[in-house]
C-alpha cells in the first residue's frame, strides 16, 4: 500500500500576493507519511492555520482509514 501526503499552502492576505501552493508526496508506510505531515505542520504553529489542521485531523482522519 502507498500513502500520499497532500499539502495545500495558502499564504493569505499578509503576503505580497494572495498565493496558493499544492504538492503531493508518496510514502511507502503510514508512519513515514504521518511523520512528514507533522513536520510540515510545524510551519504553521501558533497561527490560525494550526487550528484548521486540528479541525481536519479531528473530523476527517478516521474517514480515510
Amino acid at each position: 500500500m502507498t500513502w500520499v501526503l497532500i499539502l495545500f499552502i495558502h499564504a493569505g492576505v499578509l503576503s505580497e500576493k494572495d498565493s496558493n501552493s499544492m504538492t503531493t508526496t508518496v510514502f511507502a508506510t503510514e508512519q513515514h507519511c504521518e511523520a512528514a505531515g507533522k513536520a510540515a505542520a510545524k510551519m504553521v504553529q501558533l497561527t490560525t492555520k494550526e487550528e484548521i489542521i486540528k479541525f481536519m485531523e479531528e473530523n476527517f482522519q478516521s474517514k480515510f482509514r
